[in-house]
């Protein structure tokens, strides 16, 4: 306390300095406490955004390695679906190189039709290597018979073990597909004699 004078004795003066002194040190402490926890939460903070940076990095590759693998298995259904209309256009000639010629030329060709359509009308029309490959269209010299007709008959050609020195042999009796099935035993045999069969 201070004396009639209102001066602190220098004992009390040390002990108020004393004091300040402590409440400082103790705040400075706190404060330095309280600094060390903020750097040990920045520091999880930091080591939680990284973690997090590098799981998302890993989900968008994760994603783009999806999207490579849907576009692939697309890419390779279509190729199979092109790959089976050439099977069944070109056969036995079939081949993977005559594939791939054929599918770059349908790829590059402008306003092209699906590529079995694609292929089909190549095929009929014997164009570029489908002609190579498949040869001309072979023309069918014997007509269609019409509906109800009679077949045609076709004259036997002369035997090859003469020359054909004896002629043809003269031409049987008419039968239809099916009719000798439905004889009777004695329309049978009238066959038979007609045809010069010996019993």
């Amino acid at each position: 306390m201070p004396n009639d004078e209102g001066l602190f004795s220098q004992a009390e003066v040390d002990k108020i300095v004393r004091e300040r002194l402590n409440e400082m040190k103790a705040q400075r402490d706190t404060a330095r406490d309280d600094a060390a926890e903020l750097k040990k939460t920045a520091a999880a903070l930091e080591k939680d955004a990284a973690s997090l940076k590098t799981r998302a990095e890993r989900a968008d590759a994760t994603e783009a390695e999806l999207a490579k693998a849907r576009e692939d298995l697309a890419a390779r259904e279509g190729r199979w679906g092109s790959e089976k209309a050439l099977m069944k256009v070109l056969g036995e000639k079939y081949d993977d190189d005559v594939a791939e010629v054929l599918i770059r030329k349908h790829a590059a060709a402008e306003d092209a039709p699906a590529f079995g359509e694609w292929a089909a009308a190549q095929a009929a029309e014997r164009a570029g290597l489908f002609g190579t490959l498949l040869g001309a269209p072979q023309a069918d010299a014997t007509p269609a018979p019409k509906p109800g007709a009679a077949p045609a008959q076709v004259a036997p050609s002369a035997p090859a073990v003469n020359g054909g020195a004896g002629g043809a042999p003269p031409a049987g009796p008419a039968v239809q597909r099916g009719g000798i099935a439905s004889m009777s035993d004695a329309e049978w045999a009238a066959l038979k004699a007609q045809m010069g069969y010996r019993n």
